[in-house]
């Protein structure tokens, strides 16, 4: 579940547990990973939540395919992907903050970090007027 920890983050507590939480979060998404591995392991994921939870209806914006799941999913393998390569601290980050922060680091393309951030924002939007 390294995806999960992309959104990990220490809500409350003692600091030196946190520091600690934090360091092994850290160290558990900075690891160099098999890039045709870490693709297997996802479609894996997707296609058990698909099973589970899986519409063709387009307007539940959350689960059917193309929709913010699907967008987060890309953001996370994404993250994990360029996990060694990434500057940036690595928990806590959201679908937009990684389409951008890999976009800086030069590690996403421009062009598709703009593409995945249209989409997301688009999503987000009308998934919150829907509701």
């Amino acid at each position: 579940e390294y995806m999960a920890l992309t959104r990990a983050r220490v809500v409350t507590g003692d600091p030196a547990l946190k520091d600690k939480i934090e360091n092994v979060v850290e160290e558990a998404l900075s690891r160099p990973r098999d890039e045709a591995t870490l693709r297997a392991e996802v479609d894996n994921m997707r296609r058990r939540v698909e099973k589970d939870r899986g519409t063709r209806n387009p307007w539940d914006l959350k689960y059917v395919r193309g929709g913010l799941m699907d967008m987060d999913f890309i953001a996370q393998t994404l993250w994990l992907q360029h996990g060694a390569a990434n500057s940036e601290p690595k928990a806590a980050a959201g679908s937009a903050h990684i389409f951008t922060s890999l976009k800086k680091q030069g590690l996403l393309e421009s062009g598709t970090a703009a593409a995945l951030l249209d989409s997301f924002f688009f999503l987000s939007q009308l998934h919150s007027m829907l509701r």
